[in-house]
């Protein structure tokens, strides 16, 4: 994966690529430097429309996630968690690089 600089800005088709991504990630830092990852989904209800569901991540939340992933309990779990974190870094990449005016090459 490569990030390249593009001359224009892609505002455009950022919007467009959050609107497909089934979760949006927002990451914050506070002016003490605290972070917090929150990640917004839209599931299906099955009636049309979708249901939002919120999963917001503080400092010591990824603290203690990170520690546990570190130390998984078996390979299995160790390989869906790999997959998990490496298209969820993709995807911020994605959206930082095409904000930024940039390309994401694969």
């Amino acid at each position: 994966m490569k990030i390249m600089k593009t001359e224009q800005s892609s505002e455009g088709k950022l919007g467009e690529l959050r609107a497909r991504l089934p979760g949006v990630p927002e990451i914050q830092i506070d002016e003490r430097g605290k972070l917090t990852a929150q990640v917004t989904a839209w599931v299906p209800d099955g009636k049309g429309g979708a249901d939002q569901h919120q999963v917001v991540l503080t400092d010591g939340d990824i603290e203690r996630l990170l520690t546990s992933l570190a130390n998984p309990k078996s390979p299995e779990v160790s390989a869906v968690v790999s997959k998990l974190m490496s298209e969820n870094l993709r995807n911020i990449l994605r959206l930082s690089a095409l904000g930024a005016g940039a390309a994401l090459l694969d």
